[in-house]
């Protein structure tokens, strides 16, 4: 199961975007596209493309799917033609790729190379360009070949240095410099490292392809443990288990263990198997009594289980030496809710609130606790106060990419483990 999270859907406005008949028809037609593409349909899948220009003439994925369906069906010209038009009146580095792919495919790799290059000049760090330009570097003339391959080393080295340091604050960014490190750098280090990227940019299913890449063999134990949090983001426990026994078995140092240990007892916890979450979390705390995560997991586990006198006893002695920490007035509130003692445990949301007065889920959970106590006016005034807390946020991101940084809620409650010496 997974944690309480509670939001007050039924009381708090959110903004809801229907999507425009026209757009939702493109969609359509574009998928439809798709599948020709899928089914070798070429010339079902030109006329779906040519459809779809008709209705945005500006749609890149158009035009690279019509000279893709024109180039599959032997009119390979006409793709290098249509590709050049676009090109010239919407200069866009798709369409370069796009159209270096069509040359490739015709054999001319010299012309090819120009344009990916081209591409990399501009764009240093595209991807695309780099693989395009990897994949055909031993065709080119030799006076060619050590010019591109210091070039591709060069970028290379320098995408795995951006990709380190953009761990610490942005895995999308991380994830894109350190695709290309694994295209020609495929090393365990690397892999892991693009995995956990991926991961951490909310990309669980990209992640266990990069995961899977290396023989059981070359596998390292963080990327045992790191598979093991994509597989629980992809709610399938039980490899999640595996995965993370795998990792233990590897591990040799304690501390490392430890955190291990933390993440089998978080696995076990959201397959439902409390007993095993609870002897995995007692183990991590035998090899790391510092271990603030573990006890708070332990805490959680003993609170499933209705022992809720230990789970308080945890998070009171956390308080005795944390009075601060408005997250474990919260928690230690909801245990007193659950105990019935209601004064209690509106003491400890008031507490956690005056620490932090936009603490969301200690407002959530004190509101709800009031309606259950037919407590209308006090809820209300939450309720009024967790809106306008939402409308600011909103107001507040318009315009902006908040979705880069953002990681997935189990990441409070166990580790990631890159190979780079930088803490994530």
């Amino acid at each position: 199961m997974i944690r309480r999270m509670v939001f007050l859907w039924f009381l708090i406005f959110t903004l809801c975007h229907q999507i425009p008949e026209a757009f939702a028809q493109m969609a359509l037609r574009h998928d439809v596209a798709l599948d020709y593409m899928k089914s070798q349909q070429w010339d079902y899948a030109s006329y779906e493309w040519r459809k779809l220009i008709e209705e945005d003439p500006k749609n890149i994925r158009a035009h690279l799917g019509l000279a893709d369906s024109l180039s599959r069906a032997g009119f390979l010209s006409d793709a290098v033609i249509h590709l050049k038009t676009v090109r010239e009146r919407q200069p866009d580095a798709r369409l370069d790729i796009g159209l270096a792919g069509l040359y490739r495919r015709g054999g001319n790799t010299g012309r090819a190379a120009q344009i990916y290059e081209r591409v990399l000049a501009k764009e240093p760090f595209n991807a695309d360009a780099f693989k395009g330009l990897y994949e055909i570097r031993q065709r080119l003339p030799k006076n060619r070949r050590g010019p591109v391959s210091k070039l591709l080393g060069n970028r290379v080295k320098l995408a795995e240095q951006k990709a380190d340091a953009a761990m610490q604050q942005d895995a999308y960014t991380a994830a894109r410099y350190y695709r290309i490190a694994a295209i020609a750098k495929p090393s365990a280090r690397v892999i892991n490292n693009y995995g956990l990227a991926l991961l951490l940019a909310g990309k669980a299913q990209q992640a266990l392809v990069q995961f899977q890449r290396l023989k059981p063999s070359d596998k390292t134990w963080q990327i045992h443990a790191n598979a093991a949090l994509a597989w629980l983001a992809l709610q399938d426990g039980d490899v999640a288990i595996r995965e993370a026994e795998k990792a233990i078995a590897l591990a040799k140092n304690p501390p490392d263990k430890a955190r291990l240990y933390n993440l089998l007892g978080y696995v076990n916890e959201t397959s439902g198997k409390l007993s095993s979450a609870r002897f995995a979390y007692e183990k991590a705390l035998m090899l790391d009594p510092g271990s603030e995560k573990s006890r708070l997991n332990l805490a959680y586990v003993w609170q499933q289980s209705y022992e809720l006198e230990k789970a308080e006893k945890i998070y009171q002695a956390i308080l005795e030496k944390e009075p601060g920490n408005a997250a474990i007035w919260n928690k230690l509130g909801f245990v007193y809710e659950l105990q019935h003692e209601a004064l209690k445990a509106e003491k400890a949301y008031k507490q956690a609130i005056a620490l932090a007065p936009d603490f969301k889920d200690a407002l959530t959970n004190l509101a709800l606790m009031y309606q259950k106590m037919q407590k209308k006016d006090e809820a209300d005034e939450i309720i009024k106060q967790l809106m306008e807390m939402q409308y600011a946020a909103i107001e507040g991101d318009k315009g902006k990419n908040t979705t880069r940084t953002q990681r997935h809620p189990l990441f409070e409650f166990v580790d990631v483990f890159p190979v780079t010496g930088a803490k994530v």
